[in-house]
């Protein structure tokens, strides 16, 4: 709730237009896809060591969610599985957010595992 406020808040004092916020929108879910797509491939090639950067609680709740929205469900996987947060540190709504999204990812994999075997049949 408080990233929506922020986000109204800041399009109403600036006074832009509704295309402009979008594409402002646009840009910066493009730009955190490319900052999970370069974490998880840290994760992958086993160089969580060299990792300086790990990202906050925040920032993890909000890359689970990003990466269900945007259909990067073996990313969500790899981020919850190897990523470097202790759930314990997240207030409870937060560890049921990244839960659910969490489920979601190992859902759509395991349906999409299984049409690929029903495929090759």
């Amino acid at each position: 709730m408080t990233d929506f406020l922020e986000r109204h808040t800041r399009r109403r004092s600036r006074k832009i237009s509704e295309h402009e916020y979008r594409k402002q929108i646009r840009e910066e879910r493009l730009q955190r896809r490319r900052e999970i797509e370069r974490y998880v491939a840290g994760l992958v090639m086993e160089e969580s060591l060299q990792i300086k950067v790990h990202p906050d609680p925040e920032t993890f709740v909000l890359w689970m969610r990003e990466c269900r929205r945007a259909e990067m469900y073996e990313a969500g996987r790899l981020l919850y599985e190897k990523g470097p947060i202790c759930l314990t540190v997240l207030t409870e709504h937060q560890q049921v957010s990244i839960g659910e999204d969490y489920m979601v990812c190992m859902r759509i994999l395991a349906r999409k595992k299984a049409q690929e075997t029903a495929n090759d049949e």
